[in-house]
């Protein structure tokens, strides 16, 4: 489906106002008044002729909508959540360890290892994570 952008302003239509292709064919943008005290809204519909041709006018530009599942924001947000739980479970995970080496159960290089590796993942995953919310 079409997606045209507003890129100059005509009948109603502002700078910005995106139009989205309906089941007919049609062209739609249904905007309501961003104010609290206002009860008003605007309205478009055009065929896929007059859209194409206040495009070549140069009133509208066909742009391809982007998912918001797609956009680099939304992959560094999870990427973001993926750390939070790594860092979490490594957490866990090291504190087991640290109760287990307490009763006696780990030797002490065992110990001294996991110290290492856990003190270099939280490094490492935290410099990432301060990349992310820069």
């Amino acid at each position: 489906m079409k997606t045209f952008k507003v890129i100059k302003e005509f009948g109603c239509a502002q700078k910005g106002d995106v139009l989205h292709e309906n089941e007919e064919g049609l062209f739609e943008l249904n905007v309501e008044c961003d104010c609290n005290d206002c009860y008003s809204s605007r309205s478009v519909c055009i065929s896929s002729d007059i859209a194409d041709t206040l495009a070549l006018a140069g009133y509208l530009e066909e742009f391809e909508e982007v998912s918001p599942q797609c956009t680099p924001e939304y992959k560094l947000e999870l990427v973001s959540e993926r750390i939070d739980e790594m860092l979490k479970q490594y957490e866990q995970d090291h504190n087991m360890l640290i109760e287990q080496y307490e009763e006696g159960d780990l030797p002490q290089c065992v110990k001294v290892e996991a110290d290492t590796v856990y003190f270099n993942l939280n490094k490492v995953l935290n410099h990432l994570k301060n990349m992310i919310n820069e």
